[in-house]
């Protein structure tokens, strides 16, 4: 029991009966033994659920929800998108109400989806392990993922390639990265032709670091274990 903020007085006797204010940022839990009915208020929002979280509507702040989940479940948000489900995870749909940013998306799980917003559009197939997409920075493949990555940037300065665990590289400004079974030997060079610092292994046997800032060598050793150590 105890009192709000704007001096209405409250008891419950969990999870009997009885109103809760003031917590969790919500300003008004009510319950009537719980799960079988809960209603909160948050500012303008508001939610009813019967045996939550399995039933539930809620309403406010240009938001309406719905759910009746596994079987279905609807959201709605004024002025930006509208989302749906079917017994869930198996079919989600949705688009934009944003005619700045049209969009529209559909997951028929984990079988075939399909996902085109303004200027991005993605394709998956057996979720998550196979997908493609292109948006106007870059173009992303997996095919299938983690075993099978790549990515290229649309003015073709960044571009990364990985075929897990065998090989795999990265390239942009100012960066390189090389790995050959992972983790058994890698090699990586952050930073410009006058300040980097570049690293490789070759493990157990080998490893060496280098560091150089404005040109002037602040680092520089090798290490051939157990036998040499070159500083």
């Amino acid at each position: 029991q105890g009192r709000s903020r704007d001096g209405q007085d409250y008891k419950a006797l969990l999870p009997f009966w009885g109103d809760i204010r003031d917590v969790m940022g919500y300003d008004l839990f009510r319950f009537r033994f719980f799960p079988f009915y809960l209603y909160t208020k948050k500012n303008n929002l508001e939610s009813t659920s019967y045996l939550w979280p399995f039933i539930s509507e809620t309403h406010g702040d240009g938001l309406e929800k719905y759910r009746y989940f596994p079987f279905y479940g609807k959201l709605v948000k004024k002025g930006n998108h509208e989302n749906s489900f079917i017994m869930w995870p198996f079919w989600h749909e949705g688009h934009s109400l944003d005619p700045k940013r049209p969009g529209e998306w559909f997951l028929a799980w984990p079988f075939y989806g399909h996902y085109k917003y303004k200027d991005a559009e993605k394709y998956t197939v057996m979720w998550p392990f196979i997908s493609w997409s292109t948006s106007d920075t870059e173009t992303k493949i997996n095919a299938p993922w983690p075993f099978y990555t790549k990515r290229l940037s649309k003015d073709g300065k960044e571009e990364s390639l990985s075929i897990w665990p065998f090989y795999s590289r990265t390239r942009a400004p100012d960066k390189i990265y090389k790995s050959v079974l992972w983790p058994i030997a890698t090699y990586s060079r952050l930073g410009d032709d006058k300040t980097y610092t570049e690293n490789s292994w070759c493990l157990p046997l080998y490893w060496s670091s280098k560091k150089v800032s404005k040109g002037e060598e602040l680092e520089d050793y090798q290490r051939f274990w157990p036998f040499l150590s070159i500083d």
